[in-house]
């Protein structure tokens, strides 16, 4: 029970955190991610092919997608290692109001 004795001193105790502070943290996420999530919206452009084939023949990655999956990755190998970077992506889809095949629909209702 030393570590008690310890945290007691200095005035910390981890065994009864302030659920406040992660009020306080969960609060600030939410709002960096709403953030985020709002400039991507307003600001997304697709990237330019010649930008993407530039990028790798300067780093000398390959791509991979996989069949029926959101996982992606970019592998190469350098000084006798293999990088290798996975990761789960998707297209952005338009979203059913910005579809122009809903509005042939709607006018058939």
């Amino acid at each position: 029970m030393l570590s008690r004795k310890i945290f007691s001193q200095i005035k910390i105790n981890p065994f009864n955190i302030n659920k406040r502070f992660f009020a306080f943290k969960a609060d600030t996420l939410k709002n960096v991610l709403k953030s985020e999530i709002a400039h991507e919206e307003t600001n997304y452009t697709p990237v330019d092919k010649k930008e993407l084939n530039e990028f790798y023949q300067t780093t000398k990655f390959q791509f991979k997608e996989f069949d029926n999956s959101t996982k992606m990755e970019l592998k190469k190998t350098e000084n006798n290692f293999d990088i290798v970077v996975n990761f789960f992506a998707k297209p952005p889809s338009p979203q059913p109001e910005q579809d122009p095949n809903n509005q042939d629909e709607e006018a058939s209702n």
